[in-house]
């Protein structure tokens, strides 16, 4: 999948106040990866980080990157890895995944979830998946062909990355259990000499979660793990159904259902056309202030930052919106990581450090890098 194709259907996932804000709030964080396969209570473990105060990543953003791991090119993930705290899933649940997040996160956590047997495993998956994309029966190719997650077809392309997959046996049971152990044995074996960074847990055994606990240095709770993602919760909407998305950005479950305000109300509309014009005002103004200010110079940002051309997006609102947030600096005028070090209100109050430093810190006679005067900047036009 190529980088347009992704930002096609990703754009709504990252240009959130929350995607953005959980990325400045994960600068310098310990990362946590769960590695265990899918239906092997990983969801339960992402709620219990977000209990335990950790950022978890999007995980459809991550999903999208599985074609860049069939490739065994993870700079987009790393990329994107910097945007939370903890993990799950695809492509984290993937063979290889884990060696090079290793090597590029060191001091990370490591977290392999596994259940009671591999069967119970390889029942939970094929009735998960059953419910969710073969109408009651464990899916056919037909079946994947058709599934609207992500996008159509997603689940099928998906499986065509494998190098063992049987076109008429999607879910061959020897193979699936085959492939569940030969993973929790490579990634045991990977972490063998370093227990520390590795937990293998199961949620469902009493003290599993002040197991997890201790395994990150938080006090103990006394709670039992929550069942998430239960299939019997599983709502799956008709096509006939207000609740159905073409391009499905994830089936809705009941208590978001419930959430939900009424469908199509006038009210909503005009509330979500007046925010949406708002915010995108003040990302224009914020935009072209700091291009406006000689303060930003694109040219040496992709040079000095050459993954930001790599993923596509645009280096001023990179900057604005990422960058400057992970200490990136502008330009050779201003170093960001140098003024949110400084001050700890820019920090506090989640401001890219350059627009701060525009429209309050230069009145304030804030300093923009070390050893440098406010008002010669000023004097030079900056």
């Amino acid at each position: 999948m190529n980088t347009k194709t992704y930002l096609k259907y990703a754009k709504r996932e990252i240009f959130t106040v929350k995607f953005f804000v959980g990325a400045f709030r994960s600068i310098g964080k310990q990362k946590v990866f769960c590695v265990g396969r899918n239906k092997t209570g990983t969801t339960s473990i992402a709620k219990a980080l977000r209990e335990l105060g950790y950022i978890v990543g999007n995980q459809r953003l991550a999903e999208l990157l599985i074609f860049d791991w069939a490739r065994r090119d993870f700079r987009r993930l790393f990329l994107y890895c910097r945007t939370a705290q903890a993990f799950q899933d695809l492509p984290f649940s993937k063979e290889f995944t884990y060696q090079a997040l290793d090597q590029k996160f060191p001091g990370s956590k490591f977290i392999l979830t596994i259940r009671d047997t591999p069967e119970q495993w390889y029942e939970s998956l094929t009735r998960f998946h059953a419910t969710m994309f073969g109408q009651g029966h464990v899916p056919t190719i037909e079946d994947l062909k058709n599934a609207e997650y992500i996008y159509k077809g997603f689940l099928y392309e998906a499986r065509l990355l494998r190098t063992d997959n049987e076109s008429d046996d999607p879910y061959n049971k020897g193979k699936l259990i085959d492939r569940y152990l030969s993973h929790n044995n490579t990634v045991i074996e990977y972490f063998r000499h370093r227990p520390s960074d590795l937990l293998v847990l199961n949620v469902a055994e009493p003290g599993a979660y002040d197991r997890l606990c201790d395994f990150l240095g938080k006090p103990r709770t006394g709670k039992d793990f929550p069942h998430e993602n239960k299939t019997s919760d599983i709502v799956v909407p008709s096509d006939k159904s207000p609740l159905y998305i073409p391009q499905n950005r994830g089936f809705l479950n009941k208590s978001i259902r419930e959430k939900m305000a009424p469908a199509g109300s006038l009210r909503n509309k005009i509330i979500a056309s007046l925010r949406s014009k708002s915010r995108e005002s003040s990302l224009n103004e914020a935009l072209d202030l700091i291009n406006n200010s000689g303060f930003f110079n694109e040219q040496w940002y992709v040079s000095q930052y050459p993954e930001v051309r790599q993923i596509g997006v645009n280096p001023l609102r990179h900057y604005l919106e990422i960058g400057g947030f992970e200490g990136r600096d502008p330009g050779p005028d201003f170093s960001s990581s140098f003024y949110l070090n400084t001050y700890d209100d820019v920090k506090n109050e989640g401001i890219n450090p350059l627009l701060h430093y525009l429209k309050y810190g230069i009145s304030e006679n804030r300093t923009a890098f070390p050893g440098s005067n406010t008002s010669e900047q000023q004097k030079e036009g900056k």
